[in-house]
Formats: C-alpha cells, structure tokens, sequence
C-alpha cells in the first residue's frame, strides 16, 4: 500500500492499517503472520548472503540473482510512507503506523 502524494488523508492511513490489522482476527491469521515473515526474510537475503561470504571468504560477494527478485518482491510488497511524513516525525501517519507496528508484534 503505497502513499505516492506528498501527504495522506486521516481516512486513508486508517483504512490502510485498519487493512494491515484485519487478517489478525481471521482463522488465517497463522498464514498471515508466516507470509509477514516470509516477506521480511526475501528483503533480507542479500544482506545475509554477503555477510556470510565476507566472514567465510567464499570469493565472490555477489548475491545470486533469484535472492535479489525475492528481495525486490518482497520491497515491493512493503508499505511507503507520504513525503510529509517522511519529512515530520510527529505526524498522524507515523502515529498510526507504530500503533500497527506494536499490534502486529503482538500478534506475531
């Protein structure tokens, strides 16, 4: 869910973690939590993988090429933030967003 404009509506940062919050009270609120996982791990593989080649000396630092699309997936499955927000830290969206942060650990 992305917020392409320089700032977002009240209504749209509630209805967009209002949607980030709803799968928590389904029956497969299992399988969302697994695929919230599955996506923060396909961003982190790269990361891993030169981390691993860096301290075991493998040779080459690059990573393969199927670890940077499920990288590039994963990103592209991620939430933005507007410009404004990016710009002020006390905004209603940021605020809205660490409360469905902390209710999606919970969750978790």
């Amino acid at each position: 869910m992305d917020s392409d404009d320089l700032e977002k509506s009240a209504t749209g940062v509630i209805a967009k973690n209002i949607a980030l919050i709803a799968p928590m009270f389904t029956p497969a609120a299992p399988y969302y939590y697994m695929a919230m996982v599955a996506k923060e791990i396909s961003k982190t593989l790269p990361m891993l993988h030169s981390i691993a080649t860096n301290l075991f000396g493998s040779g080459d630092n690059e990573a393969p090429e199927w670890m940077l699309k499920a990288a590039a997936v994963g990103e592209s499955l991620s939430t933005t933030n507007s410009v404004w927000s990016s710009e002020h830290t006390f905004s209603f969206e940021n605020l809205a967003n660490l409360i469905s942060d902390i209710a999606l650990q919970w969750g978790q």
